[in-house]
């Protein structure tokens, strides 16, 4: 289940992309618009986060809240939208497929200061432990 935006005739219309089996469903505010097999739906990768569903010789533009996510499930966890990570620092990039999940998905690095405080916790953790010991064993 996917969720997403889709521009009809200029307006953005929020809808739900449903995969079931061999069968892909679009539905919106609860009521279903369509239900199709895969072998009468189309979706391609049209660049940046926007994909083209076709059905019933209509085209729309989906722009999936999770593109990486909508990716994998389109392409088996093959498809790479990394390359305007520059445009989206956040972004999180669908590197390969694994078997038991759909896919591996690479984060950013953690920053300096997440680091430094990681390891003084760390620290302080260990000499609680230490101190915690010499008194059990001295007290």
């Amino acid at each position: 289940m996917y969720d997403g935006v889709v521009t009809v005739a200029g307006d953005d219309i929020p809808v739900i992309v449903v995969f079931e089996g061999d069968n892909v469903r679009l539905s919106t505010s609860g009521a279903e618009i369509g239900e199709w097999p895969m072998n009468e739906f189309g979706i391609s990768h049209v660049g940046d986060t926007t994909f083209e569903l076709t059905a019933d010789s209509e085209t729309l533009r989906f722009v999936p809240n999770q593109p990486s996510l909508f990716a994998a499930e389109v392409n088996g966890g093959l498809v790479d939208l990394s390359s305007d990570d520059a445009e989206r620092p956040n972004a999180v990039a669908v590197t390969e497929d694994v078997p038991g999940s759909k896919a591996i998905l690479d984060a950013p690095p953690p920053k300096a200061f997440t680091m430094a405080m990681f390891y003084g916790l760390c620290a302080l953790t260990a000499g609680l432990g230490l101190w915690s010991l010499a008194s059990i064993i001295l007290g």
